[in-house]
């Protein structure tokens, strides 16, 4: 909640905050999104290494620079969650779960200089 307070007062009348970021699984309500994540990541890792293998370049290979990327590997909220504290904190937040396990949160502050 922190997070959503000084991303509201940083910001200037219009301006728009935008996060990406990890949810914790809200079994089974989002089964078929987790299912459909899963399949499409192993069709998608099967073809990048294809194409690996067939001398297509390295193409979306790791690189030295991945191991240094912060990793948060249980996260503390749902999408759901986001979504009920966001809305608490920034009025007409839009909160939406994506495919490949993240989440969107898109806010723009009102141009009324009370807010």
């Amino acid at each position: 909640m922190r997070h959503f307070r000084c991303s509201r007062d940083a910001l200037r009348p219009g301006g728009v905050f935008a996060a990406i970021a990890l949810p914790r699984r809200d079994l089974p309500r989002e089964l078929p999104v987790e299912v459909t994540a899963a399949a499409g990541h192993r069709l998608l890792g099967a073809a990048f290494l294809a194409r690996r293998s067939l001398g297509g370049g390295g193409g979306f290979a790791k690189d030295a620079t991945h191991a240094i990327m912060p990793v948060l590997m249980d996260p503390p909220l749902t999408t759901r969650e986001v979504a009920r504290q966001a809305a608490a904190l920034l009025p007409g937040v839009r909160v939406r779960r994506l495919l490949y396990w993240r989440y969107l949160l898109v806010w723009q502050k009102p141009l009324a200089p009370d807010a």
